[in-house]
């Protein structure tokens, strides 16, 4: 289980780094859907989801924060450098996270990405379940159960069936930390953390976001 004090997302490079309506819109019902769900920035953050069978509802709010974190390596340009970056769904009462969502890897120029760059690397569309740290465009969720237990997209090689789809991205430019806002939908297997290979069907919406930092 993973404290809110330190998360390290890559154990072998450089760098890692962590900080954070009008009316709510419907959540889209099934994985690859949503396409006539707006995302303004007052869409409520949070996680929807089903897991066989069993509802589990992670909005931000009194219960429930959002953190970032991002990993990566700087290089001297002709060598390009890379991030990637994760999101936290923590309980608040429990010190602990419950769900997060990482995706990489990016390539750009230079020390930081521009808020062009950082922007330019999430668009609408579908991403590969992977290793996001290694492989470029991927993305791994994770969830703990209620026992703590923790399951994962990249604890098992299987995703036969599975699909990661991006529907709508809002760019949220500022004088200083720029973020950009994602609403996506996803079916994917969730295997357990003791390697035996069993594995929960997870389904739902995920609206978060990214800072570019």
């Amino acid at each position: 289980m993973r404290t809110l004090s330190i998360l390290t997302l890559s154990a072998a490079l450089l760098l890692n780094t962590g900080c954070k309506k009008d009316k709510d819109d419907p959540a889209p019902t099934a994985a690859g859907g949503g396409t006539t769900v707006s995302l303004t920035a007052s869409t409520p953050l949070g996680v929807t989801m089903s897991v066989n069978g069993t509802a589990v509802s992670l909005p931000v709010g009194t219960s429930i924060s959002m953190d970032n974190s991002s990993s990566g390596e700087t290089t001297t340009p002709p060598m390009l450098s890379w991030k990637s970056y994760g999101v936290y769904f923590d309980d608040i009462a429990g010190a602990n996270t419950v769900f997060a969502c990482d995706m990489g890897r990016y390539t750009y120029s230079g020390t930081m990405p521009s808020d062009a760059q950082f922007f330019s690397f999430f668009t609408t569309g579908t991403i590969p379940f992977g290793n996001w740290e290694m492989d470029p465009n991927k993305i791994g969720l994770t969830w703990w159960d209620t026992n703590g237990t923790e399951w994962a997209t990249f604890l098992g090689a299987d995703q036969s069936g599975s699909n990661f789809t991006v529907t709508h991205v809002l760019e949220q430019p500022s004088v200083g930390i720029s973020s950009i806002k994602l609403r996506s939908t996803f079916v994917c297997k969730l295997y357990h953390e003791n390697g035996s290979g069993t594995y929960q069907t997870a389904s739902g919406t995920i609206v978060f976001s990214y800072q570019n930092m």
